[in-house]
């Protein structure tokens, strides 16, 4: 089995990469995301995948991204999760949330426990699920994505995700899911929209004030 590199929550540290510029998503795409630079063989995008980045950019402080990412490889070998909580816009904004859409800004990330415990899938513990969801709305907010990790394919959907996402969505509003691909060492965050079973990339932004 390939294993990521021995970089674990206490010693990761996105200061120690340098930020860069790249773009995500098809090459015609004209749109430029701050992220942490990763191997170069991560920045060409599957014509497959390429598809024009969707609304809204979801942004991350450092802080943000680093829960993220060491919860990632603590998690490992098997997949780690989480919630991203944030405000919501548009027609239920404020009063009903039914129908509103995320802003993409993250005001709180909730490590989860994988309650499926396994290497292929994903399920955020009903406890997990419950405290995060009680505390966004204390603070005025809503949880906006859902977010969890590749262990060895890349920073795309599998069909078992999209099937995910369906089912959950019979339940909830559609959220925004980010995946990190631990495939290629560096950690790869990517964010997409899944409706009727469509996959639409999002931008992403580390480093958002």
């Amino acid at each position: 089995m390939t294993h990521p590199p021995a970089v674990r929550a206490s010693s990761w540290n996105c200061e120690d990469r340098t930020p860069d510029f790249l773009v995500l998503g098809s090459a015609a795409v004209a749109h430029r995301v701050r992220v942490l630079a990763f191997p170069l063989d991560c920045r060409d995008v599957d014509s497959q995948h390429a598809t024009q980045l969707a609304s809204p950019t979801l942004h991350l402080t450092h802080a943000q991204y680093e829960a993220i990412v060491a919860h990632c490889f603590d998690g490992f070998p098997d997949e780690a999760c989480g919630l991203l909580a944030g405000p919501l816009t548009g027609s239920g904004a404020g009063t009903d949330p039914t129908g509103a859409e995320p802003t993409g800004e993250v005001t709180a990330v909730y490590p989860c426990e994988n309650a499926a415990h396994s290497a292929r899938v994903y399920r955020i513990s009903g406890k997990d699920l419950m405290s995060a969801t009680l505390d966004a709305s204390k603070r005025g907010d809503e949880i906006v994505s859902v977010w969890h990790s590749h262990t060895h394919t890349d920073a795309y959907p599998s069909p078992t995700d999209v099937d995910q996402a369906m089912e959950a969505q019979r339940l909830e509003r559609p959220w925004l899911y980010a995946i990190v691909s631990l495939k290629y060492g560096e950690p790869v965050l990517r964010a997409y929209w899944i409706r009727e079973r469509r996959i639409i990339e999002v931008a992403v932004e580390v480093g958002h004030p």
